[in-house]
């Protein structure tokens, strides 16, 4: 290997892990099994040996990690993989790390994050009959809040006070930013879409719809239902989410009605934009709310530590 160094990127959401670097960029299911999975794999999961423990990551894996925090094992492995996929031929790697608010602002949890991904690392991805080692050293992790991506990736045209509303999976983020760095006024709290579809299926099970398979209920949440019984069940049930969501803030002395303009961001808030932007008025959707996270993250470790 190179002496090389590489900036890699990583947002590793409940639901979904996305990475960027010079090389490429990456999105897959933020899931692991353990052991490796037979039979063709598709190029969103890997089978994957990280530092001596063999599992399966990505879309076909069965557990996610909905607890808030990213210094579990399902996040610290999937982050691992997404930098040995995005090195190249570099050695060494300088990381920038998505973290929800109130957990970012925590130095215990800084430190525990960075005692896991600083050092030294071995991946090894099994692929068919084809064994990649990748060996790897990330030198520095940069801990960043999560919302703020949407802020850093354009910093210059975003100056000033601005309001984001990250929805994710686990956590709900809102941050006030003012030129470019969070306030004291800014909140996480776990408040994720996860539980959503549990809820609808629920709901259309207590209905005259009737029981529903799993798939089937995430089909008609994601991509939206020509029923307008179902339909209206999904919406009853995100309103509801929206409002919990609402309550929270409203306890933090934070009432979205009156702002003119927040960004809502996340793959959540891609999700349910339509329904967001009935709840709240002032909601404004960003271009990619699934990856300006990683995207803004990026841009600013290219500012800070290129040589």
């Amino acid at each position: 290997m190179s002496n090389k160094k590489i900036i890699i990127t990583v947002d590793s959401g409940a639901s979904n892990t996305k990475a960027k670097s010079e090389v490429g960029t990456l999105l897959y299911a933020t899931k692991v099994t353990e052991g490796f999975t037979t039979g063709f794999l598709g190029e969103n999961t890997f089978n994957a040996e990280v530092d001596g423990v063999r599992m399966t990551i990505g879309d076909k894996a069965e557990y996610a990690d909905k607890r808030e925090g990213k210094d579990t094992n399902t996040h610290i492995w999937s982050t691992l993989v997404a930098v040995a996929k995005l090195r190249g031929d570099a050695e060494k790697v300088v990381l920038g790390y998505g973290e929800s608010y109130n957990k970012y602002v925590q130095d215990e949890q800084r430190e525990a994050i960075k005692s896991k991904l600083e050092g030294e690392h071995t991946v090894i991805f099994y692929e068919g009959n084809n064994v990649v080692e990748h060996r790897f050293t990330i030198e520095l992790v940069q801990i960043l809040p999560e919302g703020l991506g949407s802020v850093l990736i354009d910093l210059e045209n975003n100056l000033g006070l601005k309001y984001v509303l990250d929805w994710g999976g686990s956590t709900v983020n809102f941050l006030e930013i003012n030129d470019g760095q969070p306030t004291e006024n800014s909140q996480s709290f776990q408040l994720g879409s996860y539980n959503v579809y549990a809820k609808v299926k629920k709901a259309l099970a207590q209905s005259s719809v009737g029981a529903q398979s799993d798939l089937q209920v995430k089909t008609w949440v994601d991509k939206g239902c020509d029923n307008i019984q179902i339909q209206d069940i999904i919406d009853d049930v995100i309103k509801k989410q929206l409002q919990k969501i609402d309550n929270e803030l409203d306890g933090y002395g934070i009432n979205l009605h009156k702002y003119l303009e927040v960004e809502f961001i996340g793959g959540t808030a891609k999700l349910f934009n339509k329904q967001i932007k009935s709840y709240f008025k002032c909601a404004k959707m960003v271009d990619r709310p699934l990856t300006c996270n990683v995207d803004g993250f990026y841009e600013y470790m290219r500012l800070v530590y290129n040589d």
